[in-house]
């Protein structure tokens, strides 16, 4: 049933731009182990052109390195929900200040994520992915992260590499 809870959810979704709710799809698709199907590729394309395979990859280098780096397990929404999770939201933002060049947001934010003494690793990974998305036409906003703390019921998930 369509509630007042799930409809702002798919107006916070709603207001991520194509690119964003892609890498997201992109982000909850390989965190589960899955491939990325047909569809999902053929966007990256359109979107990427020829450089869409360079994002695939960068893409799977950053998950790589937030996994290896975590402090804690990290709160992915399965592929299809609307609202992106606090922690996806978090990456979000990282990828935006590594975007703008905010290098002491982008650090205030990684210290969030990982450990202190791997926090390095995914500010470089942060980076490599900001332009290769930026160098292929895919922006991320900075937006305000709210403190609120994602809920149980949507389930953790370890992310894999």
């Amino acid at each position: 049933m369509f509630t007042a809870e799930t409809s702002s959810e798919a107006h916070e979704m709603l207001q991520l731009s194509r690119a964003e709710r892609l890498l997201l799809t992109a982000l909850r698709r390989l965190v589960l182990g899955w491939s990325l199907c047909t569809g999902i590729s053929r966007e990256f394309q359109v979107i990427c052109g020829p450089g869409a395979a360079a994002v695939i990859a960068t893409l799977r280098i950053f998950l790589g390195a937030l996994d290896c780096t975590a402090r804690r397990r990290l709160i992915v929404a399965p592929p299809g929900w609307f609202a992106p999770t606090a922690d996806e939201r978090h990456m979000l933002a990282i990828l935006a200040a590594a975007q703008c060049a905010d290098e002491g947001r982008l650090r205030a934010l990684v210290c969030w994520f990982a450990r202190p003494e791997a926090q390095s690793v995914l500010v470089r990974a942060s980076h490599e992915l900001a332009e290769v998305l930026a160098t292929n036409n895919l922006r991320v906003a900075a937006r305000r992260i709210d403190a609120e703390e994602p809920t149980a019921s949507r389930g953790a998930l370890r992310l894999v590499s």
